[in-house]
């Protein structure tokens, strides 16, 4: 297991936590990862909603999956958990499963400094002249610092990470700057294959203002290049006109698109010609899906087929049977009117008695 800049011919080198989220380095949370242990990571998820349902009304939503020991055991009671699939499991790689929802619910708690709320659908309903009808209020359903043992240094780390990935030279989400105002971001490419052909999913995270933060937003792609590269933009789009129009300004126009032509092609950037402040450098995210996570276990919807190597089975008596001569469905339905099994081609062995009779 490496880091994806290892496969770029460079390396990270050391590191602190806000750097580390900064320049997205697999290898740093893969030990760190392993030095709070499996147990940890799971019970910190479980405060984070990470692997349950959300709690909202929403109908067949997946609780996704944060994958641990007792998880392991559940699903494949042979199999032994081992420190690399903690590795994995530290950076959202192998059998990682979350969805956009559930990440928003990450990235507000880290916004907000360690409140974890429940999401709602729902804030209030106000009347045509300006009274709350009725309003739904805050759940909380955990808190980082108290129920978790962190501290407030700790998670101000995270924050400051986060704000580093866009806004210092070398972060991987340049493009989700925005004038007048700090973004807070995490890029993320996840390697998916689906039929043997990759087809990543790339994430990005944000909070805005930093200071202050009032939104939070999350944007999944499937198919595309990276997350600074495709998903940051998209989240920067949002928060802008979100944003603009808190200052009073004009919502932005909707129009109606052709359908576009599918392909199997990545997306390799957007860009809605936004005027991006230039204070530092903006630099490619080098965590694309030719290199994110190289060497960890990949998700695979449909694996490529794989050679057989299961033996043919035995009968009641311990032979192999002929599969070739297998009777099909209607075949055995006729077997079974007329009392008998047909002999099949080529068996020549003679039967044998029943149990306590004589020839």
């Amino acid at each position: 297991m490496k880091c994806w800049i290892f496969d770029k011919g460079g390396s990270h080198g050391t590191l602190g936590l806000s750097d580390a989220i900064k320049l997205s380095c697999n290898a740093f949370f893969y030990q760190y990862g392993n030095a709070a242990g499996i147990d940890q990571i799971v019970a910190t998820g479980n405060m984070l909603g990470l692997g349950q349902r959300s709690g909202i009304p929403l109908s067949g939503e997946a609780p996704g999956v944060l994958p641990g020991p007792e998880w392991l055991a559940q699903i494949n009671p042979q199999a032994r958990w081992t420190s690399g699939l903690t590795a994995n499991t530290s950076i959202g790689q192998g059998d990682v499963l979350a969805s956009p929802l559930q990440m928003a619910m990450v990235v507000s708690a880290v916004a907000n400094s360690g409140t974890v709320y429940y999401p709602r659908l729902i804030d209030r309903i106000v009347a045509q002249d300006g009274t709350v009808v009725s309003q739904e209020p805050a759940r909380v359903r955990a808190n980082l610092i108290t129920d978790a043992g962190l501290t407030a240094e700790q998670v101000e780390k995270v924050r400051r990470g986060m704000w580093k990935v866009v806004n210092e030279s070398g972060g991987t989400a340049g493009r989700a700057r925005i004038k007048g105002t700090e973004v807070a971001g995490k890029t993320g490419t996840a390697q998916f294959w689906r039929s043997g052909v990759k087809d990543n999913h790339t994430w990005f995270l944000s909070f805005a203002p930093y200071d202050d933060p009032k939104y939070a937003v999350v944007v999944f792609v499937q198919g595309a290049k990276s997350g600074g590269g495709v998903a940051a933009p998209v989240a920067a789009k949002l928060l802008e006109d979100i944003l603009k129009m808190d200052n009073g300004g004009e919502p932005p126009q909707l129009a109606a698109l052709e359908p576009a032509k599918g392909n199997f092609r990545f997306v390799e950037s957007i860009d809605f010609g936004r005027d991006i402040p230039a204070a530092t450098t903006v630099g490619d995210d080098g965590e694309t899906a030719d290199g994110a996570a190289a060497g960890a276990a990949s998700n695979q919807e449909n694996r490529p087929a794989a050679q057989p190597n299961v033996r043919a089975a035995a009968d009641e008596r311990g032979r192999v049977k002929n599969q070739q001569n297998k009777p099909n469905a209607l075949q055995k339905f006729f077997n079974f009117l007329g009392g008998k099994k047909e002999k099949k081609d080529g068996d020549t062995r003679q039967q044998r008695p029943p149990p306590n009779t004589r020839r």
